[in-house]
């Protein structure tokens, strides 16, 4: 229970293994793990779709969009780790509460309780920041459901209880709210998204089963997925473990602990050796967002006296009221989650993307209003003259993150593992790329071959190089935590190969090698932390000799 958080990744990857079909691990490559965050960022920009009935398209149009321009979210879409799964698995819940809320039947309700409850279950076999998303949605219900009653009923004004409701001129009577109670009468249980809102709960007496089901879903699949599918019930006991192993971590922080404004300085304003990134225009457009979701509902009005004006003055069928209360409800926990993880002392660049979407879908329905409102007024002479520049700073902004995005994700010669760029952090460096073939050309030139000796002695975390290492023979290559270990042993074991030292130890290193060693070879592992690799001296001139022949 104290490293590598819960099991999802790790159970996700095996079907890409076995599709791709390597022999071993040994087989495997970078893509073949890097393809289950990459999906996972494809299914996110895919499941914003999931909002798009309480949203409206263009605000999901706007919101997918930035969230596959977005640097951060493209950066952490081929990392592998927990935290583009979490993200996926967070909107996928956010998504399935909002149908589950617009449910027209029992039935519907039960199917998308179920979902949500599933995808609950996922993020708790994820990672455990999984509770503060929950938190965070908790409290945020709370004060939207606070601000829509008692502040702002959900942004427009409701229908008068005690006047005539309006006729329509065509002689169809009075027109009446949609309701799926016979009566017209607000369903009990739930309360509705919005007042004279069309999306009700599927009957306040039916909430029992779904509910019901969502708990069972997410138990079901916790469960599942802890204990390895029942075989292994110990597993379950190590997940609540792990709670106190990362609070005790998240408040300790270690080499980990920065300031409160660590996350928003490398999302809004990152400086570093002459170049500056930011992704403000989201923040930009989110800002926009949150004015017209806290603001009152005006574009309905418009839109009815437009379109159907003997229907001017009733509570539209299908109005924005739906769309402000959730944008009001994203806001606050949009804000909240923020503030929690810039709280927690403990902070690393990717648990910025849990937060982060948050406010790409603010930024998706501020895009959307904004283009709304400049539709709206175009038939107006000032209308029609702030379109342009309107729309010039709209495409200079998506632009500029466009690119940022192409640069840092894409220009592997300036950004790969260097300082410049904000995501990179505690990184291994492309150094090691080159350890890893130079380690394949020694195993060339001796009889062993991938079967030769290695020690690895790195008392500040070795990995990754038992991946670089993995193709040779498990059982040949040792790894030791500090220069002390090693001396114990190494007198018992032959001469190795290859001995790759942190370079900090060497001193304690050499007057025990066993045998003549050179050691000219030196690259990096992080920032630093570098490794000096020691090479038998046979080995050593089997390799010049090698060189030499093939003209390298």
């Amino acid at each position: 229970p104290a490293e590598h958080h819960g099991p999802t990744l790790y159970y996700l990857t095996l079907p890409v293994l076995w599709l791709a079909g390597p022999a071993d691990f040994a087989q495997t490559t970078e893509t073949h793990y890097r393809l289950v965050p990459a999906l996972a960022g494809l299914g996110l920009v895919a499941a914003v779709l999931l909002l798009r009935n309480v949203l409206g398209d263009g605000p999901v149009l706007w919101a997918a969009g930035l969230t596959a321009l977005s640097p951060v979210m493209v950066f952490y879409s081929r990392y592998y780790i927990q935290e583009m799964l979490l993200v996926l698995f967070t909107l996928g819940v956010l998504g399935s509460v909002a149908r589950w809320r617009q449910a027209s039947s029992p039935t519907g309700a039960v199917v998308w309780a179920a979902i949500c409850g599933g995808l609950v279950g996922l993020m708790a076999a994820t990672k455990e920041t999984w509770t503060l998303a929950l938190a965070a949605m908790a409290a945020a219900g709370l004060l939207a459901a606070v601000w829509n009653r008692g502040i702002g009923r959900a942004g427009s004004r409701p229908c008068p209880t005690g006047s005539p409701r309006p006729v329509d001129p065509r002689g169809r009577g009075a027109i009446r709210p949609p309701s799926s109670d016979p009566a017209g009468q607000e369903p009990s249980g739930l309360p509705p998204l919005a007042p004279c809102s069309a999306s009700h709960p599927a009957g306040g007496k039916h909430w029992v089963w779904p509910i019901v089901c969502a708990l069972v879903a997410f138990l079901g699949v916790t469960i599942l997925f802890y204990t390895y599918l029942g075989v292994h019930p110990e597993g379950l006991w190590d997940a609540f473990g792990s709670y106190r192993v990362y609070l005790q971590r998240g408040v300790e922080a270690g080499p980990h602990r920065h300031p409160p404004l660590f996350y928003l300085e490398r999302l809004l304003g990152y400086r570093a050796k002459g170049v500056f990134w930011s992704e403000g225009v989201i923040v930009l457009l989110a800002a926009i967002g949150l004015l017209d979701a806290f603001g009152r509902s005006r574009s309905e009005g418009l839109a009815i006296h437009r379109s159907e004006p003997h229907l001017a003055g009733h509570c539209s069928a299908h109005s924005d009221a739906d769309g402000q209360s959730f944008v009001r409800f994203l806001a606050f926990y949009t804000v909240i989650l923020t503030g929690l993880y810039s709280a927690i002392p403990y902070k690393t660049p990717w648990c910025a993307i849990q937060f982060w979407q948050g406010w790409i879908l603010l930024a998706g329905w501020g895009g959307g209003r904004l283009a709304s409102w400049t539709l709206a007024l175009s038939h107006r002479r000032l209308g029609r003259l702030a379109m342009a520049p309107v729309g010039i700073a709209l495409l200079l902004g998506l632009g500029h993150l466009a690119w940022q995005s192409e640069q840092l994700n894409f220009n592997p010669r300036l950004y790969a593992d260097g300082q410049r760029n904000p995501w990179v952090y505690a990184h291994t460096a492309t150094h090691i790329l080159r350890l890893a073939e130079r380690m394949e050309e020694l195993a060339a030139v001796v009889p062993e071959g991938h079967r030769m000796t290695v020690h690895v002695v790195v008392a500040d975390n070795y990995w990754p190089l038992p991946w670089y290492l993995r193709r040779f023979d498990s059982d040949r290559v040792g790894y030791w935590a500090s220069a002390d270990e090693w001396t114990k042993v190494h007198n018992r074991l032959p001469p190795p190969h290859v001995l790759i030292v942190q370079a900090e130890l060497g001193d304690q290193i050499e007057p025990l090698l066993p045998a003549q060693y050179n050691g000219q070879m030196l690259f990096r592992l992080r920032p630093e932390v570098f490794l000096r690799v020691y090479v038998r001296q046979d080995v050593w001139e089997a390799f010049l000799h090698s060189v030499g022949s093939t003209g390298q």
